[in-house]
């Protein structure tokens, strides 16, 4: 390889136009304008060092001109040994390109399956269907619903990143026509009923979440509707296999937090859905899920009998939702005493750097848990309970007949368990977060740890990926608490401005 000087950065469009190429990445403008696939940038290597083929040819055709007759050879290549190029037999063979250009798309799919889909974590931790994605997907055609579907996820979440917009408009591109698709397969009555078509409804969902986001518009949430319209199709279809299984505990999953989010009851259930539940052997995860449903009907009938105005309220229906509730804590209180063991938080070192109790802790108690996944079923747990106690004491406020100091007796477990689950909550914030106060980590972020141990690289990639979503949840649950500390208030409202800063979510 030689030197010849420095050629052009810019990408072969741009070149072959004759246009000036502004080299962003993964495509340049001028490309996404245009809707053409930008080949990408070589290396600085191939930029400066080129193929030496051209360079030999030409040498070769000056000496033979008798430009060189007289010059004694001043290189290897230029040896009398050596015979003329034009001489010399080529064997065509395929073309060896200087560099391969990755398209947008696949570098999409790679980030997204990097970041998201092949983090190691505790199957039973899991209550969502990205861990049936690769089996799958590694079988999908390439212009197939999933396939489609996938990209579009893929776009959006890179996509949302600072920067990435170009991308953002591609992953909608995507979108429509994976919706084309979609409405395609729900009228095929063999494809409607694969687990390829389930699973890329659940994506699609997950797509128009994240485009939502970046547009601060509220999403529809139509494709949890047509999941769940997907397995009352697929009926008994949804038990055939354990990927079918599992996408079912998703939907249902989804179902059950997309009414609870509402404030809504949970969709009326099959009796054989109920039935085929039962006689699943369920994860920690799962089984919160059916405590989770009782909750948000809860939440639901209380919403109704709160709405009232007080006089209106009559004692038994008040009582009746007090009873519900007392039922669903103790639901919630043997689903904790009936997980791992090893799921249980333990205290962190008390020699971390000063650096994570400056930006990631409130106070001084930071929790360690097995997984970020694991550290989101108990945040969600804590969630449910706030909502479930903060219920029993707004009852006990409308119930009548009680004395101001039966009242504080009353409330006063509820109220000292309510701030018990904000202040665990807090606490699991630097496992999630670290020290992290930067969008684009350059630097490595430093993590809570156990005495004697250290911060796995799987925790690493997975608390940077999804440690902040899975906290945004759980710390606007604390803010609902009417009685926090004004401190503790406005630390965990500067810890959701922390994540919204890392995520680019506006609003």
């Amino acid at each position: 390889m030689v030197y010849e000087g420095r050629p052009s950065r810019g990408c072969k469009n741009c070149k072959k136009s004759h246009a000036k190429c502004d080299e962003a990445r993964p495509a340049c403008s001028l490309c996404v304008r245009k809707k053409l696939v930008c080949p990408g940038y070589k290396s600085d290597f191939d930029l400066v060092l080129r193929d030496q083929t051209s360079f030999i040819r030409d040498k070769e055709q000056r000496r033979q001109c008798g430009r060189e007759t007289n010059s004694p050879p001043n290189s290897l290549f230029e040896s009398a040994d050596v015979p003329p190029v034009s001489d010399v037999k080529v064997v065509q063979a395929f073309p060896v390109p200087r560099s391969l250009a990755v398209t947008p798309e696949h570098q999409a799919i790679c980030y997204f399956f990097s970041s998201y889909i092949l983090i190691k974590h505790r199957p039973e931790a899991s209550r969502g269907y990205l861990e049936q994605l690769l089996p799958i997907y590694t079988y999908t055609k390439h212009d197939s619903l999933l396939s489609i579907a996938t990209t579009a996820t893929a776009l959006a979440v890179l996509g949302s990143r600072p920067g990435m917009s170009p991308l953002l408009q591609m992953g909608r591109t995507a979108f429509g026509r994976a919706l084309f698709l979609t409405n395609k397969s729900l009228h095929d009555p063999v494809e409607s009923k694969k687990d390829e078509t389930l699973l890329a409804v659940l994506l699609l969902g997950m797509a128009e979440d994240i485009i939502a986001l970046a547009d601060t518009t509220e999403p529809s949430r139509a494709h949890t509707n047509g999941a769940i319209a997907l397995l009352r199709l697929r009926g008994k279809d949804n038990f055939n296999n354990e990927i079918a299984k599992s996408l079912f505990l998703a939907v249902r999953t989804e179902m059950v937090n997309t009414s609870l989010r509402k404030g809504v009851m949970v969709k009326a259930t099959p009796i054989e859905w109920l039935e085929d539940i039962g006689r699943l052997s369920l994860s920690a995860a799962s089984r919160l899920t059916e405590v989770t449903a009782s909750v948000a009907n809860l939440q639901a009938s209380a919403n109704r009998a709160f709405r009232r105005e007080p006089q209106a309220v009559f004692d038994d229906t008040i009582e009746s939702v007090l009873t519900n509730a007392m039922k669903a804590d103790e639901a919630l209180t043997d689903w904790e005493s009936s997980v791992p063991d090893d799921w249980h938080p333990q205290p962190a070192s008390n020699t971390l750097p000063k650096e994570l109790y400056k930006y990631g802790a409130y106070g001084s108690d930071m929790d360690i848990y097995l997984e970020v996944w694991v550290a989101s079923i108990w945040n969600s747990y804590r969630s449910q309970r706030i909502t479930v106690l903060s219920t029993i004491v707004t009852c006990l406020t409308r119930k009548a007949g009680i004395g101001p100091k039966e009242y504080c007796f009353a409330t006063q477990g509820p109220v000292s368990v309510i701030q018990q689950m904000v202040d665990n909550i807090c606490a699991s914030v630097p496992f999630h977060l670290g020290n992290r106060t930067l969008m684009d980590v350059t630097e490595e972020v430093e993590y809570p740890w156990i005495q004697g141990s250290t911060v796995s690289a799987d925790h690493r990639k997975a608390a940077l990926n999804l440690g902040g979503w899975f906290l945004i949840g759980p710390l606007s649950a604390c803010l609902k608490v009417s009685f926090l500390a004004e401190s503790q208030r406005q630390w965990i409202i500067a810890q959701i401005g922390r994540i919204k800063y890392f995520y680019n979510i506006r609003g």
